[in-house]
């Protein structure tokens, strides 16, 4: 865990690795919130059935 971190914040101090890790967090944001607008939308199918 620790050699992650190390990694992350050399990561966040060096510009072009910085725009990926960006990136990522907005995929993986966008990622999630899909996720929970499709279990809702299915949950909202089923319960109006």
């Amino acid at each position: 865990m620790p050699a992650k971190l190390q990694r992350l914040s050399e990561a966040v101090r060096d510009p072009k690795r910085r725009k990926k890790l960006i990136l990522w967090v907005v995929l993986a944001v966008v990622a999630v919130f899909l996720l929970v607008v499709g279990l809702v939308f299915l949950i909202g199918v089923v319960l109006t059935k």
